[in-house]
């Protein structure tokens, strides 16, 4: 997540997470603003302050950090 933008519905805070009560979020890199209004994120389970990605073309990230998250394409 690299939310950058703070603005949403009137009233509210932009977020690009949006959890369920009871769920727990681990293994996830963040960047940016991260509004949890219900304080599931942990510090200790996830990445805060996450590096860039380095997309290479086929948008695969070189980060080491990266290295078990996101998409890869069959080769």
């Amino acid at each position: 997540m690299n939310n950058r933008l703070d603005s949403g519905l009137k009233g509210s805070a932009r977020y690009e997470l949006a959890v369920n009560a009871g769920a727990k979020v681990s293994g996830c890199l963040f960047n940016g603003t991260l509004h949890d209004i219900r304080q599931i994120v942990s510090a200790q389970e996830n990445v805060m302050n996450a590096p860039p990605p380095q997309f290479d073309s086929d948008f695969v990230t070189a980060a080491a950090e990266y290295q078990r998250a996101g998409y890869r394409p069959r080769k």
